[in-house]
């Protein structure tokens, strides 16, 4: 089992190194460490996540009309609030701090970074 553990985080180092910094990656990371049970470094990487911005770009071309203009800056948001795995972060950390008898760290956590 530790074998693949640590392959599984050789994987995601490799294809963090390849990529810039990416919310994706980290809430993977997140992720990862909290389904085996290393609480302590799933916080961080989920606070990682909480506090990253996600930015996503679109091209435009210099002949693009306004309404394509218009049709690109829609997309553009629309891939930013599909992306952003901030909510899921935060319901993750909460459960952790919730698991752990922190229930007001929870519920701020929940509070500040989740909107419904």
């Amino acid at each position: 089992r530790e074998r693949l553990i640590l392959q599984a985080f050789a994987f995601m180092n490799k294809y963090g190194s390849l990529r810039e910094f990416s919310q994706e990656l980290s809430y993977n990371m997140g992720r990862a460490c909290h389904q085996i049970g290393l609480q302590y470094l799933a916080v961080y990487h989920y606070e990682q996540v909480l506090n990253a911005n996600v930015r996503v770009s679109v091209s435009i071309d210099s002949k693009s009309t306004p309404k394509e203009l218009k049709e690109a800056v829609f997309t553009q948001r629309e891939m930013q609030e599909m992306c952003n795995l901030q909510f899921e972060a935060a319901h993750n950390l909460s459960l952790i701090y919730r698991a752990s008898g922190a229930p007001n760290l929870a519920r701020n956590v929940l509070k500040s970074h989740s909107v419904i």
